[in-house]
This record gives C-alpha cells, structure tokens and sequence, in this order.
C-alpha cells in the first residue's frame, strides 16, 4: 500500500483553522454569560480538540517552510559545485588564501 505524500499546508488553511477555534472560543464565551451549562462544556470540549490542530498546523506550515528554504539552499549549493572550479578548501573548510604550493623538483 503506497501513501501519497501530503500537499504542503497553506497560510489560508491555517487562518481558517484559527478563525474555527476563534469561532469556539467566542461561543464558548457567549455560553458561558447566558449560563448555558450543556453548551457551555460543549464548546469547551470542541476547544479542547480543535486547540492542538491548530498548533500543529502552524508547525506544519513552518517546517514545510523551512523544508523548502534548506531545499532551495542545497540546489544552489549543488549548482555551484558543478560550475566553475573552487578555490582550494582547509581541513576546517576555510578557503585556504595562501600561496599555492610549489611543486619540489626531483633531485638526482
């Protein structure tokens, strides 16, 4: 059984998300000044589910985010290594600036 990958979350659906918790809130509030107990603890309930989604779906948002930015920076990375030649690296991956080496002349 293959899984297809997700699409990635859009900043629309996470403010919809936000806008139905918003929405629960409000009413939770609205039953609480009538003293509707029953709905009251309905829409606390309601809240209770729909909290965690939102904060996973703003975490979501924000891994694909910078799932897609370490992507981009790999390609360019990728890029650059088949373009044109480096200058010599160090051992700490410093660019080595100093004077190249001379190769020794074989004595006899």
């Amino acid at each position: 059984m293959s899984t297809k990958p997700m699409k990635p979350i859009t900043p629309q659906q996470v403010q919809d998300v936000e806008g139905l918790l918003q929405t629960l809130k409000d009413k939770a509030q609205t039953a609480h000044q009538a003293g509707d107990i029953y709905m009251n603890s309905i829409y606390a309930e309601l809240v209770k589910v729909v909290s965690p989604i939102t904060t996973r779906a703003h975490a979501r948002m924000h891994r694909e985010d910078r799932a897609r930015i370490n992507k981009g920076v790999k390609e360019l990375r990728r890029a650059d290594q088949k373009g044109a030649p480096r200058a010599n690296k160090n051992a700490s991956g410093a660019r080595d600036t100093s004077a190249p080496e001379k190769a020794s002349s074989p004595t006899a």
